[in-house]
């Protein structure tokens, strides 16, 4: 599918000059990627602008108007979505779920990002460890693009900057969260902080339990919690066996409380999961 823009809507709020044309995205590495362009309301998007707005904005329907790109699951670039990315404050994940993955030797990691994060992707060139880092939407994606003309547009709204601020802390507070995982010995460990950390922030509350609703493969996990895909699976058996996790019939993923058994797996991060993920 090509790339098409609807009109784009006039200047609004403090910045009245008129701003530049956009600029056409560079090609994207993978030629399957299929993506489309918009024009949406950032304050109607993210409710986070619209609570901290000290002053009054504009009629809802032409709050700060922001393109967004739309993407189908696979393989993007997003490094390459800002073809001069100075001027750009960066890029916000409305909704959907993408995965970045680093591999280097026989060293290799992934992270989620979700709605809310606020990320800049170019900037990972100038640290050759996360330089070749890969980008996979897992499902279908909105990423707003706050670019320079967004940011013309933002200037004097002081609401835009502590909720881009907000929301750079919350990923770098993701980030260390991860790190915290990773550093745990046992695999089965790391998958128990890793389903708490997940659960905590993308699971639904069932009588059965924690429902993530995920697309998240024994690989996929195996990169998150930095381990190999085999250990992976033999420590989900572990972990299955005293009821922890279990893989339902449509491929989500349900977290519960452990059951205390005699001889059985009892990590010290078992209070940390039961608290994250509201299962006292």
């Amino acid at each position: 599918m090509g790339a098409t823009d609807s009109p784009a809507p006039g200047p609004i709020g403090p910045a009245s000059a008129s701003p530049r044309p956009p600029r056409a995205f560079e090609p994207l590495r993978n030629p399957r990627q299929s993506r489309s362009r918009s024009w949406s309301s950032l304050v109607e998007l993210d409710h986070h602008l619209r609570e901290r707005s000290a002053q009054p904005l504009p009629e809802p329907g032409r709050c700060l108007p922001a393109r967004v790109l739309h993407l189908t699951p696979g393989l993007v670039d997003l490094g390459d979505v800002a073809a001069e990315p100075e001027g750009w404050l960066g890029l916000l994940i409305l909704d959907g779920l993408i995965v970045v993955e680093l591999d280097l030797g026989r060293g290799h990691v992934g992270w989620l990002v979700g709605a809310n994060d606020f990320l800049r992707p170019w900037d990972m060139r100038e640290l050759c460890l996360t330089s070749a880092a890969s980008w996979r939407a897992l499902t279908p994606s909105r990423v707003v693009l706050l670019d320079e003309q967004f940011s013309l547009r933002s200037d004097g709204l002081p609401a835009v900057t502590r909720a881009m601020v907000s929301q750079a802390a919350l990923t770098t507070h993701w980030l260390l969260a991860k790190s915290l995982i990773i550093s745990v010995p046992l695999i089965e460990e790391r998958l128990v902080l890793l389903f708490a950390l997940l659960g905590e922030r993308w699971g639904k509350m069932t009588p059965a339990g924690v429902v993530l609703n995920l697309p998240l493969t024994h690989r996929i996990l195996a990169h998150l919690c930095g381990a190999r895909r085999p250990s992976v699976t033999i420590a989900l058996r572990t972990l299955g066996a005293q009821g922890v996790v279990e893989r339902t019939a449509d491929h989500a993923w349900l977290l519960r409380r452990p059951r205390v058994q005699a001889g059985g797996f009892h990590p010290a991060c078992w209070s940390r999961y039961v608290e994250a993920l509201g299962l006292q």
